[in-house]
């Protein structure tokens, strides 16, 4: 039986920041001014089966090893390591954004596969405890500050206390 799960998250481009960085990863982020754009990323777990480890991954259809994906792979194993047993799954993640090009496509990426993990497992949190570990998995890979908290919310916004979901403040 298979089970798929799909979720979505806008990239978010920061006008004006200022880095804060603290000894925790959680409370680490940036103060400032960005927007949304779409598109964003899109994201679909297929659950194929259960009692194997094996994940097959795709980047705008191609094949693409996890480990390259740094951020969202980080953010894969601390979901399987909630989840505690053997999945072997798809992962499809669609872009239409550079990579690198300061549109956080990193992090939504991060948070779009946070949120369909976190379903597709049935792991149970909140899309603000999903969304923190993508957080702490941008910060962590040095991939982004303060897109994650930006793109959960959407639109224009002001980063006026730093921090991932649930410690940092967005309006």
């Amino acid at each position: 039986m298979t089970k798929a799960v799909s979720a979505y998250a806008p990239c978010h481009v920061s006008t004006l920041f200022v880095p804060v960085i603290t000894d925790s990863p959680e409370t680490t982020g940036s103060l400032g001014i960005g927007f949304s754009i779409f598109p964003g990323v899109y994201t679909t777990v297929k659950i194929l089966g259960y009692g194997s480890k094996h994940v097959k991954w795709l980047l705008n259809g191609e094949p693409v090893q996890p480990e390259n994906l740094s951020t969202s792979f980080t953010v894969f194993k601390k979901m399987l390591e909630i989840y505690g047993g053997n999945v072997k799954m798809e992962i499809s993640q669609w872009c239409y954004l550079p990579i690198g090009g300061g549109f956080g496509v990193s992090g939504a990426s991060a948070l779009s596969l946070s949120l369909a993990l976190n379903e597709a497992l049935e792991l149970g949190l909140s899309t603000e405890e999903a969304a923190m570990i993508a957080h702490v998995s941008e910060v962590i890979n040095k991939t982004g500050l303060g897109d994650v908290i930006s793109s959960l919310l959407g639109g224009f916004e002001i980063r006026v206390k730093a921090g991932g979901p649930g410690h940092g403040t967005v309006k």
